[in-house]
């Protein structure tokens, strides 16, 4: 599973919850349409995460990696799906969840050789 949630929208669980919402501050559709052609669009993905012109990016595609942090997912493996927002990279681990990670986070997977 892919999440992607905005800090905002995140609560600490010891927290009350918040008061439900009522009708009217619940977006109509037309509150949610796209917005017009003069609005900018945002920076594709692959570009946040890109290498500098000339360099290799520091994570492809298909290669498996170790993460190395936060501490609770520090030593999983998986393999990088697609550079993601904010100079991440989309990594779906073992389990079939799918987290986007920092590179300083994480290091190419050591094979294991059996002896």
């Amino acid at each position: 599973s892919v999440f992607n949630c905005l800090t905002q929208n995140l609560q600490d669980a010891v927290a009350p919850a918040p008061a439900a919402a009522s009708a009217a501050s619940i977006p109509t559709p037309v509150a949610m349409a796209a917005p017009t052609q003069a609005a900018k669009p945002p920076a594709a993905p692959a570009a946040a995460a890109a290498a500098k012109p000339g360099e290799e990016p520091e994570f492809t595609p298909g290669q498996r990696v170790t993460v190395l942090a936060p501490p609770a997912m520090a030593g999983k493996q998986g393999v990088v799906v697609a550079p993601a927002a904010g100079g991440t990279f989309a990594v779906r681990f073992d389990s079939g969840s799918v987290f986007n990670i920092l590179p300083q986070n994480m290091q190419e997977a050591k094979e294991l050789t059996m002896a």
